[in-house]
């Protein structure tokens, strides 16, 4: 009966990960987004410095050690931060709506 209460997947993957990023940028994922794209950035590198080529690797691996960087490297999230910052400057990318809540 006790596995009958366990969750089947965890609720939220990244719960310390996005704890870190600041309250007025809770951008519905833009920011973890930007950070999974810059991990998988840093692990293609890497493969490619190893002479790995990237077509000879599954994609979900290098998913998987893109995850594993995120864990191992908090400061991508910084660089998320200021990639998102620099896109919404830009105007590539829109800001987040202010949602406004119902009153009833």
């Amino acid at each position: 009966m006790a596995k009958a209460n366990q969750a089947y997947h965890k609720r939220d993957l990244y719960s310390d990960v996005t704890a870190r990023i600041p309250g007025e940028l809770q951008t519905g994922g833009a920011i973890m987004t930007l950070a999974r794209w810059h991990a998988k950035q840093a692990v293609k590198k890497e493969l490619y410095a190893q002479g790995i080529k990237l077509a000879h690797v599954e994609s979900r691996e290098i998913t998987l050690a893109a995850n594993q960087y995120i864990d191992e490297h908090p400061e991508i999230i910084a660089l998320a931060i200021e990639s998102y910052r620099r896109l919404v400057a830009s105007g590539r990318l829109r800001p987040p709506r202010k949602l406004k809540l119902c009153s009833t």
